[in-house]
């Protein structure tokens, strides 16, 4: 992808050129066995750190993309085997989880649901297996459809900022330029809406006409 420069910036959420995939990861201890369920944007990195801040054996079970919605949906699906912190026991239904995603499987958060009143509340819905193109296409419909809504309340925005990131490496997994548009042309709307300059498209590829290059 090519290098950012300090303008090269999304006025609405601040994405710029370079920022790689985000991911969800699932990293085993060696000696207790128990799984860390965590989120990052480098799982070899953050696995050499916490190797060098424990005398364990460490090693990666799976890694997903995903966003910190997908993984704080993780912790909640996985809360009856909570040891502590983001350690959890190494259940069937999560070792079943890490196989799945190893066979080329995504997990994804379904939607959002929205209150109404002074104090509106957002919550996550339960995660989905993603295993084809069409359901993939599915979430990423639903996810643009909502994310103004989430958007338009200012203490959750990073929430639909999340579910629009979703979506772009939801395409670029699959390989569809396609889906790429549709969310660029949902950050279009949601920059006119707020007032706020679009510097630069969310996928340089997209002007290229490619897709190879923007692959995480």
């Amino acid at each position: 992808m090519e290098n950012a420069t300090g303008t090269d910036r999304c006025g609405w959420c601040n994405w710029q050129y370079g920022v790689p995939a985000t991911f969800v990861y699932f990293v085993q201890s060696d000696a207790t066995k128990l799984v860390k369920i965590g989120y990052t944007n480098n799982v070899a990195r953050r696995l050499k750190h916490f190797q060098l801040g424990s005398g364990d054996s460490l090693r990666v079970l799976a890694s997903s993309i995903g966003t910190a919605m997908e993984e704080t949906a993780f912790h909640r699906v996985f809360a009856e085997d909570s040891e502590h912190g983001e350690w959890f026991r190494p259940s069937p239904d999560l070792l079943k989880t890490c196989g799945n995603i190893n066979s080329g499987h995504v997990y994804v958060t379904k939607g959002i649901r929205l209150s109404v009143g002074s104090a509106t509340r957002a919550r996550e819905l339960d995660l989905e297996l993603v295993s084809d193109a069409d359901s993939a296409w599915e979430i990423i419909q639903r996810k643009l459809y909502v994310a103004p809504a989430y958007a338009a309340t200012p203490n959750i925005r990073g929430k639909a900022i999340q579910h629009i990131s979703m979506c772009r490496m939801l395409a670029r997994h699959f390989g569809r330029n396609d889906w790429l548009q549709a969310v660029e042309s949902c950050i279009d709307f949601l920059c006119k809406v707020d007032g706020r300059p679009r510097r630069s498209p969310h996928d340089p590829m997209l002007l290229r006409g490619g897709y190879a290059e923007a692959t995480p």
